[in-house]
């Protein structure tokens, strides 16, 4: 589930068999949630009887509630798990789609056979997620990960956004293609080289890679995945942001590479489905693991 749109992908367990994701507009109350989702899971599985579900979500969940979702804020304390157990008949367990896409990213994607890990979101927002000895870290209250709040020079924070977020989300890039029309015209400028547009674009960059460059410091990971929706202009970002890093990092974190996610809009629902896969489930849906680690 993301702010605009929802995906549902359903893998068949005998044989690995996978279906297309299917996508339609997000629903826009907690009854249309339930009913959107019970009613994609009996198209995409034919009737067939399932095993589990999870979903994920672009917040703070913990076991089968979700706590704080600020582009979905009708969710707020509602146990959606416990009510899509309700209908399928199946746990259900919630995840924060970075620590999704993390999950796809490291089992299929950019950063296969890694074991440690930091994945970056940056789209509207940051989010983020880490591995460490392959398992995604959760934290103690499920939000492991949220790099959008990380301190930053000259920025300030508001309720529903970190100090990082405020400089460097894609928000922000919005802000600054104003004079070209909108961000993809700002982007389409540098590609075809347009001074201006470039040095902004740059400038951007530089403020990501400061703070992924403080990443790769703390965590000392293999790699660091890029991914959300700005993933696309990651051909513009790639350069200024590694510069930034050399810049900024320690002696190990400066030499930590910046790479693209390969999965692309499908990590998220992807990673919904491996985690049902992986986890370890007890009679109410929630993870065996006190931590919720994966």
């Amino acid at each position: 589930m993301g702010g605009t749109r929802l995906r549902l992908v359903a893998q068949r367990a005998s044989d690995g068999d996978r279906t297309e994701p299917v996508e339609v507009p997000v629903p826009r109350s907690v009854e249309a949630m339930v009913n959107t989702i019970e009613r994609l899971v009996q198209e995409v599985t034919g009737g067939a009887r399932i095993t589990a579900l999870a979903a994920g979500l672009p917040g703070h969940v913990l076991g089968s509630r979700c706590v704080w979702v600020p582009n979905l804020r009708f969710l707020d304390g509602v146990e959606l798990g416990e009510l899509l157990t309700q209908r399928t008949g199946v746990p259900c367990q919630l995840i924060n789609d970075a620590q999704a896409t993390l999950v796809a990213e490291a089992t299929e994607g950019a950063a296969k056979g890694l074991s440690d890990v930091v994945l970056i979101a940056v789209g509207t927002g940051i989010g983020g997620a880490f591995q460490v000895g392959g398992r995604v870290v959760r934290g103690a209250h499920g939000c492991g990960g949220s790099f959008g709040w990380l301190p930053f020079p000259f920025s300030t924070r508001d309720d529903d956004h970190g100090q990082w977020e405020r400089v460097g989300a894609g928000m922000v890039l919005e802000e600054l293609a104003a004079p070209w029309g909108a961000t993809a015209d700002l982007l389409a400028a540098a590609r075809t080289g347009d001074a201006e547009a470039c040095r902004v674009v740059s400038g951007y960059a530089a403020v990501l890679g400061q703070g992924a460059a403080g990443l790769a410091s703390i965590f000392d990971p293999d790699v660091i995945v890029f991914a959300g929706g700005l993933v696309s202009a990651f051909d513009l970002l790639a350069e200024p942001m590694a510069a930034a890093v050399r810049a900024h990092g320690s002696p190990a974190g400066s030499t930590v590479q910046v790479v693209a996610a390969a999965l692309g809009r499908s990590a998220g629902v992807i990673g919904a489905l491996r985690w049902t896969e992986e986890s370890s489930w007890t009679v109410d849906g929630r993870p065996a693991h006190g931590n919720g680690n994966h």
